[in-house]
């Protein structure tokens, strides 16, 4: 029972993580329903967050392997900048190389400046979300919270927005409301995705600057969580067995869902989704009334 269980729950994380419904709410409801219970020492979420960032990984691989160079590139001239500095006792005059040449170095220092206030907010917030996650009542709210986003920005967003670049103000925009994201039932690309709108980029390049922002996050809550959990030690066959289901069915569904968010993203409207969370959040406070 406990395979099915974690099938289910990987399936629900894979199609809700890429949609701007809240997976952390949807999680919530679905273990509430199944019974699960995830006491062991490595926490069932991770394999499902691992299995999230191999849907981002498989689906931009190109992407992330030329974001990857243009990184590399970056240090290496960062650091031949810096010997030179340091060789003249900083009274050396240039000429430095240029850190920010083309599209990906500039995407790689706005990402990275946006990874700021999330990782802020994460830390700050990480108890409160922990604590909010064994209830219902938190999760609900949250997804409530998401609908007003969802449809106050369908209404007001440029619909007609070209791309835009991100600048680094536009960044810790960014980065804050997906570390607001933090708490349960708030979606984080519903959060990402709204904010780049309204900061003009249009929805195909928000939709995408948003999966890419969701590795440093994915990778950052895997590490915490490890930590937190004290890493592998103490897993069964069966602890293991179980999360590689939940980690497959969250990789193939996130794969399948991003693929298709990219198709629609510039004709679907957000409040429709905005519905959806309202019901959802109407289900999670309900159930935890009825407790």
């Amino acid at each position: 029972m406990i395979f099915i269980k974690a099938l289910i729950l990987g399936i629900v994380q894979g199609i809700t993580e890429f949609l701007p419904v809240s997976s952390s709410g949807h999680l919530a409801v679905f273990r509430q329903l199944l019974g699960f219970q995830a006491d062991n020492s490595l926490s069932f979420d991770i394999w499902l967050h691992a299995g999230s960032l191999l849907a981002v990984v498989l689906t931009f691989r190109k992407e992330i392997g030329k974001s990857l160079t243009a990184g590399g590139r970056m240090l290496r001239d960062t650091g031949v900048n810096t010997a030179s500095f340091l060789k003249s006792a900083g009274t050396h005059s240039g000429p430095y190389r240029k850190i920010l040449t083309g599209n990906y170095r500039y995407m790689n220092a706005m990402l990275l400046i946006a990874c700021v206030p999330t990782a802020i907010l994460g830390i700050l917030l990480r108890g409160v979300a922990a604590a909010a996650a064994k209830t219902l009542l938190i999760p609900g709210m949250g997804m409530f919270i998401t609908a007003v986003v969802l449809i106050v920005v369908d209404k007001v967003e440029n619909k007609t927005a070209v791309p835009r670049e991100v600048s680094p103000v536009k960044a810790l925009i960014i980065g804050t409301a997906q570390g607001i994201a933090v708490i349960p039932g708030i979606s984080r690309l519903g959060m990402t995705l709204t904010t780049s709108l309204l900061c003009g980029m249009n929805r195909r390049s928000a939709l995408r600057f948003s999966c890419f922002l969701s590795i440093p996050a994915i990778i950052g809550s895997l590490i915490c969580e490890s930590l937190m959990t004290g890493g592998t030690a103490g897993l069964t066959g069966e602890m293991i067995l179980a999360g590689l289901i939940g980690m497959t069915a969250a990789a193939v569904t996130g794969y399948a869902v991003i693929r298709r968010m990219l198709q629609l993203i510039g004709r679907i409207r957000l409040s429709h989704f905005a519905v959806y969370s309202f019901v959802m959040g109407m289900i999670a406070m309900a159930g935890h009334f009825l407790q």
